[in-house]
């Protein structure tokens, strides 16, 4: 069985709001020639990237309020990359242990940006959605 890590935000801009968005855990474009959703085969690693995930949602939002230095940056992004590497654009990316023990860059930009909130993550089953275990009879 494998996992991937489920998360809902909110969204919008200066005059709308998008609240419930969801969406899946990516790398960054430099794992691979595209992004793709991340699948862990050990549930612990999973646990791990989700605590990560919540550590460094926490960091950013601190810093889009402060203003200097990362004074609080966390002791795990301290020399793990060259700074170049920290953002996919505009948006930050963290790493955190994926599959063999392997060290992997996840992008963190969906839930990340000037409107967005980040409200909930959870790991789920990398089951395909169009598996047939599961119905909507609302259509949303």
């Amino acid at each position: 069985m494998s996992w991937k890590i489920k998360f809902t935000y909110d969204t919008g801009d200066t005059f709308n709001s998008e609240p419930g968005q969801t969406d899946y855990l990516e790398t960054t474009m430099s794992e691979a020639p595209y992004a793709y959703v991340y699948e862990w085969s050990d549930i612990t690693d999973a646990q791990a990237a989700l605590e990560r995930m919540r550590e460094h949602y926490l960091w950013q939002d601190s810093l889009s309020t402060t203003y200097g230095e990362d004074l609080n940056q966390p002791e795990w992004w301290t020399g793990k990359f060259d700074p170049k590497y920290r953002y996919r654009g505009d948006y930050p990316s963290f790493n955190a242990i994926g599959n063999n023990g392997e060290e992997i860059r996840l992008y963190g930009g969906s839930y990340l940006g000037y409107f967005e909130t980040l409200v909930s993550a959870e790991i789920v089953s990398a089951v395909p959605e169009d598996d047939k275990n599961s119905f909507n009879l609302r259509g949303y």
